[in-house]
């Protein structure tokens, strides 16, 4: 190259250091956001479905210390939602006998709750979705249907209808994940009334 040609290795290099400081950016933030989304999407589905959340924490300390994650052996967790269901499930796993309507709609909704942190962590990142990391929300569902339905083709017609409804309810309710997402992301622990405050806002707003 002459003295008297342009230098452009320097611009380009510039632009290109730019560029992929731009793409570890996202990445990263991308990353970050997945554990939010997911026990964002654990949050709102088990609070739409009846069951009671003490809390949603991504705060890693506060976890290892809290009795309640302590007592459930998940306080060796980075994120959890400290769903309060077993008072609900345990006595329907319990009596092994034919389902009524009542208990398939609890188990149902059991499932739909821990299915949601992997359905909406593959929603908000298809690309970066690894389904290895959610193995024990997928086992926890096949060891609840497993327990409470022991006919194979009534549990798979249990975890279909399960799977639409909680499809549809994600649709519907997206805006509320996003919502409980971004105070874990600001807040990084939320109690279980700031979560019922983040998903009825708007009806109690609109009752008032």
């Amino acid at each position: 190259m002459s003295n008297n040609e342009p230098n452009v290795t320097k611009p380009y290099l510039a632009l290109t250091n730019s560029a992929t400081r731009n793409t570890v950016s996202t990445w990263l933030e991308t990353e970050q956001m997945k554990n939010y989304w997911h026990e964002a999407g654990h949050a709102v589905i088990a609070r739409l479905t009846g069951f009671r959340v003490a809390w949603v924490s991504v705060d890693r300390k506060f976890i290892e210390k809290n009795p309640l994650a302590m007592e459930s052996r998940c306080n060796h967790g980075e994120a959890v939602c400290m769903t309060q269901s077993s008072a609900r499930i345990q006595p329907i796993l319990a009596k092994r006998k034919v389902l009524n309507k009542e208990e398939k709609e609890t188990i149902m909704g059991y499932c739909m709750h821990v299915w949601a942190g992997p359905n909406v962590e593959e929603r908000y990142s298809p690309d970066t979705f690894d389904r290895s990391f959610s193995e024990n929300d997928l086992a926890q569902v096949a060891q609840v249907l497993a327990a409470a339905e022991p006919n194979m083709t009534k549990r798979k017609k249990l975890f279909h209808t399960a799977s639409r409804r909680l499809d549809k309810m994600l649709d519907q309710e997206w805006d509320k994940v996003a919502q409980v997402a971004y105070a874990l992301y600001r807040r990084r622990t939320i109690s279980g009334a700031e979560l019922d405050a983040i998903i009825w806002a708007e009806k109690w707003s609109t009752a008032a």
